[in-house]
């Protein structure tokens, strides 16, 4: 299941670029341009936490949800209609296809290593697909068989293996309060991600592939390195390397500060499911969702330095209230 939601995750991250490259192409205003992809990036990402609401309360749907999405996506990518719809569909495509397989990573695998590994190939096929590299119909070919094996892969049994923060809310006053404090963690974990979203706004001229790549390998590198140090470990060593990277200039530097905040992601989505084990079609949700601020306010990029600190407060903060006042082991090696 892993390697099928990682491969369709790849294509379909790589239709919808290819898509959108070919509305750009095909006579459109620059004014227009901008807003399909400052639309589409609201259908694709502010969605999802509605999205995952709807997969979390009818869990059935998921196979029809995927149906759904694969058919919304075939429809943006080829009829000929008015821009504003193909944007929409694109989108919601998108969005819908993201809850359902994030959800079903979040649910089957205890780890970091695994959520980290699905959501890292969607930057490469995003680019491939932008750039014209790989074409839009052998991307649509590449969606339909990858969805095929996950579709039949949908309908097994399966443990749910998150770990569940409320199994020890028993050490804290009352309900309310570890209610409470759950949420404060929320909005911490939120926050992070907001933050983290202005690193993925830098721009390399001449090398549209780099950055992608380097996106890629962060977000399984993180995952798989969060699962073999601990989170608080793994907190500790993006910091320390993250402000050592800050005292050296240079295109090398950059990429590996790059890195090193895309290796903070698996932590935030997985720390977030944890705290809302029940549902982890709206934790994936609400990670998504974060990521737009940062796309559309970053003109406002913070300094480097500022954001390595807000990063490292709200990661801790994020998992230290669960650790330490729910009495809960979200903390340590799964």
């Amino acid at each position: 299941m892993l390697f099928s939601s990682t491969i369709l995750h790849f294509f379909v991250d790589g239709t919808c670029g290819a898509a959108l490259s070919l509305l750009a192409l095909n006579g459109l205003e620059t004014a227009e341009i901008v807003s399909a992809f400052f639309q589409y990036n609201l259908w694709a990402f502010g969605t999802q936490w509605v999205i995952g609401l709807v997969s979390d309360k009818w869990s059935l749907l998921s196979r029809r949800l995927l149906v759904l999405a694969m058919l919304m996506l075939t429809a943006g990518s080829c009829l000929n209609v008015d821009w504003q719809w193909l944007v929409v569909a694109l989108g919601l495509s998108n969005s819908i296809f993201h809850v359902v397989a994030g959800r079903l990573v979040l649910e089957r695998y205890a780890g970091y290593k695994e959520p980290g590994i699905f959501v890292s190939s969607g930057a490469l096929g995003l680019a491939l697909g932008t750039q014209g590299i790989i074409s839009l119909y052998i991307m649509l070919a590449g969606v339909f068989v990858s969805a095929f094996f996950l579709y039949r892969m949908m309908d097994t049994d399966y443990e749910v293996k998150s770990y569940k923060v409320g199994a020890n809310i028993g050490m804290c006053s009352s309900h309310q309060k570890s209610t409470l404090l759950i949420g404060m963690s929320i909005v911490a974990l939120s926050a992070c991600v907001i933050i983290r979203g202005f690193s993925g706004t830098v721009q390399l001229a001449g090398m549209p592939l780099l950055l992608p790549c380097i996106y890629m390998l962060g977000k399984a590198l993180g995952g798989i390195c969060c699962d073999k140090l601990g989170y608080k470990q793994m907190v500790l060593f993006l910091m320390l390397t993250s402000f050592t990277t800050l005292q050296f200039v240079g295109l090398v530097p950059m990429l590996v500060f790059v890195l090193l905040c895309n290796m903070a992601m698996p932590l935030t989505l997985k720390m977030m499911h944890n705290y809302l084990p029940n549902q982890a079609g709206l934790a994936f949700g609400l990670a998504a969702g974060c990521l737009i601020p940062g796309w559309y306010f970053k003109e406002y990029m913070l300094s480097l330095p500022l954001l390595v600190m807000l990063q490292f407060v709200l990661l801790f903060l994020g998992g230290y209230i669960g650790f330490t006042k729910l009495g809960a082991g979200v903390m340590h090696d799964e």
